[in-house]
């Protein structure tokens, strides 16, 4: 009886993370001159980790990147919600710092206390490379950039964590990039993939690794990250969700 209970409940957690997987985009938009590369990798069956693609109404694309605490099938159950919301509270064409305080008041009616979510959402002008953003507790994504080849976070500005804060407001920031230039967003299953004696990669070993990589193609930039990930890991495998969205502007 022990045994058949445990095939039935791996068999919904496989149940629930496939229909995870079938709520993220089935790929990123189409953007002339412009190239993505994208990993989603849970630690479990089902995982809280999202990313998603908000195409406005004036040609700029919207980009969220999120972390849902906890992990399996509760975390999955809260990046389902983030997801609804998301398209929700981002259907006007909404600044990055107004999205985020709307889905944070949002979450802060529906959460349990100690349940949260991190997040990152920015808009691109394909025109011009003109980047705006905003971070909710989430760690700031990184531009290589071409010329130089100098790696360099964005400047980190938003608001707190999704949830426990319902009124907080957030800030913006802005950036561009240039011709060549590279965008690299990620979740903290990246610097905190752990080897077999608990250490962790580190985000310095992160910067490390992209800071070899400049003028590189966001597809081999990704897959060199995650060769250094996996060379960390050795047989400890992951213990969190590992999510990268790597976007190159086109020389």
């Amino acid at each position: 009886r022990l045994g058949e209970a445990n095939r039935r409940l791996d068999h919904e957690a496989q149940a629930v993370g496939e229909l995870q997987r079938e709520l993220l985009p089935p790929a990123p938009p189409e953007l002339p001159g412009y190239r993505w590369a994208l990993h989603y990798e849970t630690s479990t069956r089902a995982g809280g980790d999202y990313y998603d693609f908000v195409v406005r109404a004036d040609g700029r694309v919207g980009l969220l990147i999120a972390d849902a605490s906890g992990h399996g099938t509760p975390a999955a159950v809260l990046m389902a919600m983030t997801r609804s919301l998301l398209h929700v509270v981002a259907a006007d064409d909404a600044a990055p710092a107004a999205v985020l305080a709307r889905l944070n008041r949002e979450l802060g009616r529906l959460l349990p206390a100690g349940w949260f979510v991190t997040a990152c959402y920015a808009v691109l002008d394909p025109a011009d490379g003109t980047l705006e953003y905003s971070l909710a507790g989430h760690e700031p994504p990184l531009l290589l950039r071409a010329e130089g080849h100098a790696l360099e976070p964005v400047a980190p500005r938003g608001g707190p964590l999704l949830g426990p804060w319902p009124e907080a407001e957030y800030q913006a920031g802005r950036t561009r990039l240039a011709p060549g230039d590279v965008l690299f967003l990620y979740t903290d299953g990246l610097s905190e993939a752990v080897n077999p004696a608990g250490e962790l990669l580190g985000l310095d070993e992160v910067c490390a690794t992209l800071a070899a990589l400049p003028g590189l193609q966001p597809e081999t930039i990704r897959d060199r990250v995650l060769d250094r990930v996996a060379r960390h890991r050795g047989a400890a495998g992951a213990s969190d969700d590992l999510t990268l969205v790597v976007l190159g502007r086109e020389p």
